[in-house]
């Protein structure tokens, strides 16, 4: 998967995280915001949004279950969990990671960008999808291969911000991806 992400601002985005190359929290609580929040400060966001297919848990559809994000203004990053759990599904988890800007400097307007290992140090937006049986164990994890991150500002200052990913489904036997394309679409709102 990843390779290491060198720099201050890599540690700062990667904290809370298992690292860049499991990009998914084990043992996530997500009743305690403070142990995944990672450096920085915590950030009010509310209105999550979680629907799509992660690996084999299929059709999350609806009101995140958890919804936490941080931002360190002096390392410019931020970082924000969305989450569902949903019976009969398991729990689906979308992290999105900013590097080189936070949440608040982001433009309005889409912002496309793709995962490619030969260029991680110079990429702005990593996002990783993940699933488990429940929101403490999770045993699917990918980077994101594309997608397009869209925030539109508010007459009174909010921004929503839209996501829309697509991953090839990794193979369970081989570890390898298939030709199949998962989807997933999340949104949140950042307040004023």
């Amino acid at each position: 998967m990843r390779t290491a992400l060198t720099g201050m601002t890599a540690m700062t985005l990667l904290t809370g995280l298992v690292g860049v190359s499991g990009g998914c929290l084990q043992d996530f609580d997500a009743v305690d915001d403070d142990s995944v929040l990672g450096a920085g400060a915590a950030v009010a966001v509310s209105d999550g949004f979680l629907a799509g297919d992660f690996g084999g848990r299929r059709g999350f559809d609806g009101a995140a279950t958890h919804l936490s994000a941080s931002t360190d203004v002096q390392h410019a990053s931020s970082l924000v969990h969305v989450m569902r759990e949903q019976r009969g599904v398991g729990a689906g988890m979308v992290i999105i990671s900013l590097s080189g800007r936070t949440l608040g400097d982001l433009e309005a307007g889409a912002h496309a960008f793709s995962y490619d290992e030969a260029t991680l140090e110079t990429q702005s937006i990593f996002v990783n999808v993940c699933s488990g049986d429940t929101g403490a164990a999770f045993d699917y994890d990918a980077p994101v291969a594309r997608g397009t991150l869209v925030v539109e500002v508010g007459a009174d200052g909010s921004r929503t911000i839209d996501l829309h990913t697509e991953t090839p489904r990794v193979d369970p036997a081989t570890g390898k991806d298939t030709d199949v394309v998962e989807a997933t679409d999340v949104s949140f709102v950042l307040p004023r």
